[in-house]
């Protein structure tokens, strides 16, 4: 085998072979800690919805019960502590909160919009959204597709927890039309707002013979309502139209049908506002793909402008399933979605990055370019943001174009930059200066004074080269001359991952159209789902996974910079030699990194975590856990390890610790 640092035994003389080439390690992410922890053995479920509750640090399962004549139920999960790896999830037992059908169906469609479910921080209760029975056109039958919620609080841990629904249903939608049963993605659709400490959920209507209020629903208009959780209730102020009937008609060239679906929420912290994506499409014009931005007061939410945010001259099944995150560290909003776009096309997994500003009938949102992550045709987007390691974990299901059934469910991180600088713009010239261009790249899109910006990709200024120290090149003319801040963005994403492949296309894409539930202090992700079996999907957030390839060198080296949580847990070597009587080394340089705001609070380095490693063996007089990496910023500790068995055990010892 070429470039190994091994040795074989001949007669009681090592005969050395190979060469010393260096290899990079890199701690992989995410990391699928758990593949499946079952919560329902028996009955068959749909429609899954997960949350975690901060206060009770528990996680909840909202689902229909299809077994059970389609009630709402919800189930709360204690997990194991960080400590233990894989985690383990204690279920307690289904507690029913609705006693009939929660959702909407009509003749053969199928319904996308089971119950939702998202904490209330303020409150400290959990709120579950769902749509009462059959929708039916004329509002015949007792709950009529009327869309209402309910509060809950959980309590107890183990199989004793519990999650408690004393108060009265608060109804959101009272018109007996909502959602219609075609791509709705309801759980996507509730959201809480930490400023105004509401909820806000958005939902279309079907149909033109009942009202929302005063106002008739005709086509598939887009509604949104602001709820108010008092101790264990919920009320919900009067519903406000995100698309209506004549905006769409508009926006199609007075195409009537117009639909208002894929609908996604985020709240932007730094502007104080809820921003919606959506998809609307005519058969005749195509997807009209759609981001607004709302500023809720009091129980009412005004909206600024639309704007369109992807636009393709075809309608296609599952097209766009957008999903959004907030960028704490950025300030920036992520739009993820399928681009059927000329511009991207081929319904790659794409991604912008956007700018809040302004408020109420101003608020609107400056789209950065389209990046194109994933180069393959996708579908259930989801998107959830990692505040300890400042990261977006994507997850999409990749599938063929010519065989849909065959899929693989893929996560990437995508890291946001983002620059504010003073520049010096001329009207007309593509020429601009600022005081230094070392923090800019080429391909960053550029909001501000005399910028393009918005909807069509074509319409976004970005950098087309960095001329100097402190001059670039814009894309396009600047519309305005004088010294102006402007606002640099661009998102880049690592490789993707395959956490899961499957066969069968309906329970792929069910159960990614259901939002994650992250518990910031445990770096863990779950992902709930509704088949084969009703369980949770672990992943992890945190670096915890090495593999050593052994075909590529003997001496390797690992930066534990870019990793975050309490350390590395999983330790692989791969491509030993398994020739008999066979010694085989290899050596380890680790550089601790510096510290920064990828360090859990309390954890003062990143650390290999030995005692989890049953495959590597320290000498008796350093315990379980030693070598104890060095803390110190930068620091380099270098290890070997050798293997007598082809690689079944491994004796580690230190070649020298703390070089800086």
């Amino acid at each position: 085998m070429a470039d190994l640092l091994s040795t074989s035994i001949t007669g009681g003389v090592i005969q050395k072979s190979g060469t010393n080439t260096v290899s990079t390690v890199v701690a992989i992410k995410p990391y699928l800690e758990v593949d499946s922890i079952s919560f329902e053995s028996t009955n068959s479920i749909s429609f899954v919805s997960t949350a975690y509750d901060i206060n009770a640090d528990k996680i909840v399962v909202a689902y229909r019960d299809d077994t059970d004549a389609g009630k709402g139920k919800a189930i709360v999960g204690s997990v194991s502590a960080v400590s233990v790896s894989p985690a383990v999830i204690t279920w307690g037992t289904p507690v029913t909160f609705a006693n009939y059908e929660t959702t909407a169906t009509a003749g053969s469609n199928s319904a996308y919009n089971g119950p939702a479910i998202v904490y209330d921080v303020n409150a400290q209760k959990m709120v579950i959204a769902w749509s009462k029975g059959d929708r039916n056109p004329n509002g015949i039958g007792t709950y009529a597709g009327k869309g209402t919620s309910k509060v809950g609080t959980v309590s107890g841990t183990g199989t004793g927890a519990t999650i408690t629904f004393s108060g009265a249903e608060g109804d959101w939608d009272t018109s007996g039309l909502t959602p219609d049963g075609t791509d709705v993605n309801f759980t996507k659709q509730l959201k809480y707002e930490p400023n105004a400490q509401k909820m806000v959920i958005t939902w279309h209507g079907y149909g033109n013979t009942n009202t929302q209020g005063s106002s008739p629903i005709i086509g598939m208009q887009g509604w949104a309502s602001v709820g108010t959780v008092s101790g264990t209730s919920i009320s919900w102020g009067t519903a406000v139209l995100v698309e209506s009937d004549a905006e769409s008609n508009a926006t199609t060239g007075g195409a009537t049908g117009a639909e208002y679906r894929h609908a996604s929420l985020v709240y932007d912290t730094a502007s104080q506002n809820i921003v919606i994506a959506w998809e609307g499409s005519t058969a005749s014009l195509g997807t009209q793909s759609m981001i607004r931005v709302g500023t809720v007061s009091g129980t009412s939410i005004t909206f600024g402008p639309r704007i369109k945010h992807m636009i393709d001259t075809t309608v296609l099944p599952d097209a766009d399933a957008s999903d959004m995150s907030y960028d704490t560290a950025a300030q920036k909003i992520v739009l993820i979605y399928t681009d059927y776009s000329t511009y991207i096309g081929d319904r790659y997994a794409t991604a912008r990055v956007g700018t809040v500003s302004g408020t109420g009938g101003t608020a609107s949102i400056a789209l950065g370019i389209p990046v194109a992550y994933n180069r393959a045709p996708v579908r259930g987007n989801n998107i959830i943001y990692n505040t300890n390691a400042q990261k977006h974990l994507v997850t999409s299901v990749r599938y063929t174009v010519t065989d849909p059934m065959v899929n693989n469910i893929q996560s990437q991180e995508g890291t946001v930059t983002s620059v504010t600088l003073t520049c010096t713009t001329t009207n007309s010239s593509t020429t601009v200066t600022t005081a230094s261009t070392s923090s800019l790249a080429v391909g960053m899109s550029i909001s501000g004074t005399g910028m393009g910006a918005g909807s069509d990709p074509t319409t976004v200024t970005t950098i087309t080269s960095i001329t100097n120290a402190t001059t670039f090149v814009l894309s396009a003319n600047a519309t305005a001359s004088g010294s102006t801040s402007l606002i640099f963005t661009s998102i880049s994403f690592s490789e993707e991952v395959t956490i899961e492949r499957t066969s069968t296309s309906p329970y792929s894409y069910t159960f990614l159209n259901n939002p994650s539930a992250y518990d910031s202090s445990t770096y863990r992700m779950y992902v709930s789902r509704p088949s084969p079996n009703p369980s949770v999907m672990i992943t992890n957030f945190k670096a915890s996974a090495i593999t050593i390839d052994l075909s590529t060198g003997g001496i390797f080296t690992l930066d534990l910079q870019n990793t975050d949580g309490p350390g590395i847990t999983s330790f692989t070597v791969s491509n030993v030699d398994q020739t008999t009587n066979t010694v085989q080394s290899f050596i380890l340089k680790i550089t601790q990194g510096s510290h920064g705001p990828v360090l859990a609070t309390g954890v003062t380095s990143r650390q290999i975590i030995w005692s989890e490693l049953t495959n590597i063996k320290w000498p008796s007089d350093e315990g379980p856990n030693i070598p104890t990496l060095t803390a110190t910023d930068n620091a380099v500790d270098i290890l070997s390890f050798t293997t007598y068995d082809k690689g079944v055990t491994w004796y580690g010892s230190v070649v020298g610790q703390n070089f800086i």
